[in-house]
């Protein structure tokens, strides 16, 4: 999966994590529906200043955009937004429920998932 696709990705499920509307979005970030619509659908890649904006306006780190898991370059896109949805739900948590979850994740790889 290219990188365009990744960062699509990461947007959208940030976008959604936060109920936020591609509409909300645009308005936080200073850009158009279309232009939120084009990035979230990777027809666009934004400037480095948009992607440095959406990282804020999100609260996520500006590098995950660019992370790529386990460095797997073919990891399908269903996969990929499993993995960003993951660490989405993981950021919400308080230490005592990330434990939690970590602990029940470790158990579902364990039995060969």
């Amino acid at each position: 999966m290219d990188l365009k696709r990744r960062i699509a990705i990461k947007i959208k499920t940030a976008r959604k994590a936060r109920k936020l509307t591609q509409e909300d979005l645009a308005d936080l970030i200073g850009r158009s529906v279309d232009a939120v619509s084009n990035i979230e659908r990777a027809k666009g890649l934004p400037s480095l200043d948009t992607l440095e904006t959406i990282a804020a306006k999100l609260e996520i780190p500006i590098a995950e955009f660019f992370d790529n898991p386990r460095g797997r370059s073919k990891l399908s896109a269903r996969r990929f937004e499993g993995l960003a949805r993951l660490s989405e739900l993981g950021r919400g948590l308080s230490d005592r429920s990330l434990e939690i979850a970590i602990k029940q994740l470790e158990a579902l790889s364990d039995k060969g998932g």
